[in-house]
């Protein structure tokens, strides 16, 4: 009987010191370059105007400011502002404002992985950005994540997916949307049209609920 007892403490014990050391395995962190689902409350610094130098930008970007990042961005991305063009520098600063949540860095991010720009060429990162932003309302990102879809560019070919992309789009008014969706829409048969109008429908109803 001590025996047995001796055998049944052991084991909790072991059992313990194993669930605690499950409990205090820390987190995987996630890569950087990749949008965050974590909700982390942050300190939002405002200092961006319009008109400002290279040399201030940086100084507001510095401090936090995603508007200041993503025009530092993408001055460097473009070689404008007396900035010497440099892409991996200009990718940088406009994924900062990315990770603040800025709509137009996350497409913008999207766009650099789609084209290997400042970055390697990575599509599956290139969808996970342009799907941040366009699920919330980006026409941009929309309108690419609707592309890709239709390309095939590191995801399953789905035009049903790729019309209600570019529909949502098309109804904010973007232009290329709206070229576009007649291009896509040849491809789907009545019933496909029907499902993917359906769709676009039930996105703006979810989306008008969480406003």
């Amino acid at each position: 009987m001590l025996l047995c007892s001796l055998t049944h403490i052991a084991a909790a014990q072991t059992q313990t010191t194993s669930t605690k050391t499950a409990q205090a395995a820390p987190p995987k962190a996630a890569a950087k370059d990749a949008p965050s689902t974590a909700a982390t409350p942050k300190k939002i610094v405002f200092c961006h105007q319009k008109g400002m130098t290279a040399d201030q930008l940086t100084q507001c970007a510095e401090q936090g400011d995603a508007n200041a990042q993503l025009e530092l961005g993408t001055l460097h991305h473009e070689g404008e502002g007396g900035v010497t063009k440099d892409y991996k520098k200009g990718f940088e600063w406009t994924l900062k404002a990315a990770h603040q949540g800025n709509t137009q860095a996350q497409y913008l991010v999207g766009v650099r992985f789609t084209r290997g720009s400042g970055t390697r060429l990575d599509y599956d990162k290139a969808f996970k950005w342009y799907s941040a932003a366009a699920e919330k309302g980006n026409a941009n990102a929309q309108r690419s994540l609707g592309a890709i879809y239709y390309k095939a560019e590191g995801v399953r070919r789905d035009y049903v997916l790729s019309y209600m992309w570019i529909n949502l789009a098309a109804i904010q008014g973007d232009a290329a949307a709206l070229k576009f969706r007649d291009t896509v829409v040849q491809k789907l048969n009545s019933e496909q049209l029907t499902k993917a109008q359906q769709m676009t429908t039930d996105w703006l109803a979810k989306h008008a609920q969480q406003k």
